[in-house]
This record gives C-alpha cells, sequence and structure tokens, in this order.
C-alpha cells in the first residue's frame, strides 16, 4: 500500500561517496505505509519474574533498550539489563543493583545500552558525580568501566557508547563552556583505541541562555550516530548539518572509515516544515528558520532510518512519520515509509521494528497504571528494496 505525501515535494539524494561526482536518484511522489506486521509480544506475562517488565509504560523508552542483528532484546528494567531471545523468551541478565564491578547503581532511565557489530555491550551507570559505562563482551561478562569522566558545569546529555573491543571503543563526548550569557556545548565523537584518543567531529552549539544561576535551554538540536559494520560510523546534526541553497534545501549525513579517515556525505533534498507558533524565542541565536529535517534517527546495520518532521494523522490521537530509509553502504536512498513516531519505538534492528505496545496503542490516554509490553514487528522486504 502507498499513501500520497502530506506536503507535496520533491526529492532527491546526491551523494559523494568517494568522488566528487554527483548522482540523483528518481524523482518518488508517494511513500510505502503499513509495513509493520506483529510477529509477538513479551515481557507482560509468561516469563520467570525477574523477567516481567516492572517499569510501568509510561516510563519505557528509546534510551533504556536496543536489539541485536540475532534477535536478542535488551532492556535496563530494575537496575540490570534483561535480555530476551528472538522469540520474547527470556535469556539472561546483565549486571545487577549494587555498586560493585559490573553492577548499576543507578535507576536513571538514560541507560543508552548500545551492541556494537562485535557484539560488545555498553551500558551507562550514571550517578554520583561521574558518568560510568560498563562493558560486557559478547557473552556478556563483565569486562571493565569506561569512559569514567566527571560531569561538567551546565546542562547534562545523553552520551553513547560502542566498545569495539576491551582496548577500543567509540563514544559522544561533550564540553560547556560560558560566552557571556550563552553556553556553548561542543559536541564530539571520539575514537578511543588503546587509551589514545582521536576527535572524529566535534560541533558547536549554543544550548543555553543563562540568566544569574539558572539557565534556560534553547532550541539546537541533536547529534544522532552509530557504528556501523565495517569498521565505519555514521552521523548527523539536525539544523547544522542542513543546507539551504537555490538549488534545493539538503540535510547531510557523514560516513566515516575508522581506519582509513575516508569521509563521505550523503546528500538528501527536503521540503522545510513551519515551526510551530509556540517556538518564537530565541531562533535567531542558532539560525533556525524551520523544523529539524531530521528528528530522530535509528540504525539497522548499515541501513538508516532518518524520521522527519513530516506526519500524517492516522486518527484522532496518533499520527505516523515519514521516514527516509537510506542504504549507507552504497550511499543510496532506498525509499520512504510511514512508521509510527520514534517515541514509539524502542530500536530498530534485523528487520525487526521494537515497539512500546502501550503507548503505541493507547495514545492519548492515560497508560501509567498500565503494564509494559513489548511488540516485535517485521517489517516489509520491500522497505530495504528486496
Amino acid at each position: 500500500m502507498r499513501a500520497k505525501l502530506l506536503i507535496f515535494s520533491m526529492f532527491f539524494i546526491i551523494s559523494s561517496c568517494g568522488s566528487e561526482e554527483a548522482f540523483l536518484d528518481p524523482i518518488y511522489e508517494n511513500a510505502l505505509e503499513n509495513v509493520l506486521t506483529l510477529e509477538l509480544s513479551f515481557g507482560d506475562e509468561g516469563l520467570p519474574d525477574e523477567f516481567l517488565i516492572a517499569r510501568d509504560a509510561g516510563h519505557l523508552f528509546w534510551v533504556m533498550a536496543t536489539a541485536d542483528d540475532s534477535g536478542n532484546f535488551y532492556l535496563f528494567d530494575e537496575k540490570m539489563i534483561k535480555v530476551y531471545d528472538k522469540d520474547g523468551k527470556a535469556k539472561t541478565t546483565i549486571g545487577r543493583p549494587g555498586e560493585g564491578p559490573g553492577e548499576f547503581s543507578s535507576g536513571r532511565f538514560e541507560a543508552l545500552p548500545t551492541v556494537s557489530p562485535t557484539g560488545y555491550v555498553t551500558v551507562l551507570n550514571d550517578h554520583g558525580m561521574y558518568k560510568d559505562y560498563n562493558m560486557y563482551d559478547p557473552q556478556y561478562k563483565f569486562l571493565k568501566t569506561v569512559n569514567r569522566i566527571p560531569k561538567i558545569f551546565g546542562t547534562q546529555y545523553r552520551c553513547e557508547v560502542f566498545s569495539l573491543s576491551e582496548s577500543e571503543y567509540i563514544r559522544e563526548n561533550y564540553d560547556n563552556k560560558e560566552s557571556g550569557n550563552l553556553q556553548i556545548t561542543t559536541f564530539s565523537i571520539e575514537h578511543i583505541k588503546n587509551n589514545e584518543k582521536k576527535v572524529i567531529v566535534s560541533y558547536d552549539v549554543t544550548t543555553d541562555i543563562i540568566q544569574g544561576r539558572s539557565r534556560e535551554s534553547i532550541p539546537h538540536g541533536k547529534l544522532f550516530w552509530e557504528a556501523l559494520p565495517g569498521r565505519k560510523i555514521a552521523f548527523t546534526f539536525s539544523w547544522k548539518d542542513e543546507i539551504y541553497s537555490d538549488e534545493g534545501n539538503f540535510y547531510i549525513i557523514h560516513v566515516n572509515d575508522l581506519d582509513s579517515g575516508e569521509h563521505q556525505e550523503i546528500k538528501r533534498q527536503f521540503e522545510p516544515v513551519p515551526l510551530p507558533e509556540y517556538m518564537d524565542e530565541h531562533l535567531e541565536i542558532n539560525n533556525i528558520k524551520n523544523m529539524e529535517a531530521i528528528t530522530h534517527a535509528f540504525f539497522d546495520g548499515k541501513i538508516m532510518y532518518a524520521f522527519t518532521s513530516i506526519k500524517k494523522k492516522i486518527d484522532e490521537n496518533r499520527y505516523e512519520s515519514l521516514v527516509d530509509v537510506i542504504d549507507l553502504e552504497n550511499c543510496k536512498y532506498l525509499r520512504s515509509v510511514y512508521l509510527p513516531e520514534w517515541g514509539d519505538i524502542l530500536a530498530i534492528k534485523g528487520g525487526y521494528a521494537y515497539l512500546n505496545g502501550v503507548t503505541y496503542k493507547y495514545k492519548g490516554q492515560s497508560i501509567w497504571d498500565k503494564f509494559s509490553v513489548i511488540e516485535k514487528y517485521k517489517i516489509d522486504p520491500a522497505v530495504y528494496g528486496k
């Protein structure tokens, strides 16, 4: 099934993958819809007690979950990682509540569990004055704490870490500094190998207005990135990686090779979406004129799901987002699809989308008293060009 776009536009993809010569993909007018088929649900019943999800559905977000290509699903709950197999059955737990090695003293939502292409698991243990990350090998054995850095003044941000081996990892980092009454934050991606650090990219963004002892956050965008198979990373920063020109409006996705340093860019034309009326203050500081071209991103191996600001209404309470699906290996736009809003999605991996089944089903209704349930949906192979 196909549905017409809400905003009529003409989209292209331009890539400079290893050369200066660009190419154009055919114009499209339609986007795929109804691409998800429910295969199973789990987490609310039929499991050992320690694998039942204790966190209520209203506090179940993507920042506490991930999945891998083998179909294993990882959820931070009750100060541990609960691992479910491809059939939603109990598999194992990683870590436990406590202060010891590999244990979790923090019960925060933003655990940011990641599984790297090499199978290493890394989980944030954010507590006290430090940001700690517990590293586990592909067999879930605790190895060590990495990226132990003190928290800095000003606004704190969630930062992911992908461990490639016991001695090599990629991390997002940030640093705040003051310039007059403004807080300038430098967001960066760093490659750490054998204790040597290399900065892959950094962005300077104004994030806060300082008013005495208080700070007012202002719109500034977000860094989306992930470690890819083949020792590469992909990244883009909303609003910063956007171009407005006479030739069109484009967002940029970057792909870097960790070993050779080769840098590739994918440019995709987009239709700007006007800002809502309530977003009318301090936009000039970061030169913001429209909604972000990319509001969120999920990665499935070498495939990127770029959620745009374009949406269509499904019913009184629910919308779906227009999502660009991009092959990062071949720098090729595949197609666009309509998916549930990214806040309902916990992960996209191995050709499946994992959703918070309660928020997706009861959109616009009170869900605080409902048990959490994970829903696993098969993605139509046509999305991947198959």
